[in-house]
């Protein structure tokens, strides 16, 4: 992948990044507090934890993710195709990337005793990171580490092409949702939206994956 050492090498600025915000705030705050470490969906604290766990957690969980995207794409079969979707993938780190420098910087901020609304902050990076992906869904060749993977879109490119551009609308269709919630200020019925639309794009996706493999010419041949 030619992008490879770019990704990583801004994954990690963006770790020291955070890694420097997290050293500048552990001087802020005193050493036996309590910082909060979880929210419900309702966006109220239900975990407390030191300040280990409260500053240093969330880099580390986005190095582990980051190594882990990254090792897994190089046991990809279907080499071909996934470097055909380089641009897609590209964008997808990207989007995780900034997703989780935000969330660092909007917890260690709660953390300083800023009163900042998770809940909004949450509800925006994922209905615009939704809104990115659905709109680069289309874009994706077939591979089985990277898409909506189903016995019938790994089966057929016809499937496979046609169910990403559904399910891309549908990612995008639920971005907008949970966007719109998240600044209404419902907490509650952003999950739920968000929840609903990963049930409803998940369901479809596979039913129509299935009646677009069932009708695919090649793919039925290739059967008989």
């Amino acid at each position: 992948m030619k992008n490879l050492r770019k990704l990583l090498g801004l994954t990690a600025v963006t770790l020291l990044l955070m890694l420097l915000i997290s050293a500048w705030a552990w001087g802020q705050i005193p050493a036996d507090a309590q910082l909060p470490v979880h929210w419900n969906a309702a966006g109220e604290v239900d975990r407390y934890g030191g300040k280990v766990e409260g500053l240093l957690l969330s880099p580390i969980i986005t190095a582990g993710l980051m190594v882990l995207v990254a090792f897994i794409t190089r046991l990809e079969p279907r080499r071909g195709n996934f470097l055909q979707s380089e641009k897609a993938f590209t964008m997808f780190w990207y989007v995780l990337l900034l997703f989780f420098l935000m969330l660092h910087v909007t917890t260690t901020g709660i953390a300083l005793g800023y009163n900042i609304p998770l809940p909004l902050v949450i509800g925006v990076g994922i209905g615009l990171m939704f809104i990115v992906l659905g709109n680069f869904m289309g874009k994706i060749r077939s591979t089985y580490t990277f898409g909506i993977r189903t016995p019938w879109t790994l089966d057929s490119d016809l499937s496979w092409n046609k169910t990403h551009r559904l399910g891309g609308k549908l990612f995008m269709a639920t971005g907008v949702l949970v966007l719109l919630t998240a600044v209404l200020g419902s907490s509650i019925l952003m999950f739920w939206v968000l929840m609903g639309g990963i049930l409803i794009t998940v369901g479809v996706s596979m039913v129509y994956s299935y009646i677009v493999w069932k009708n695919d010419p090649d793919a039925q041949a290739r059967r008989a």
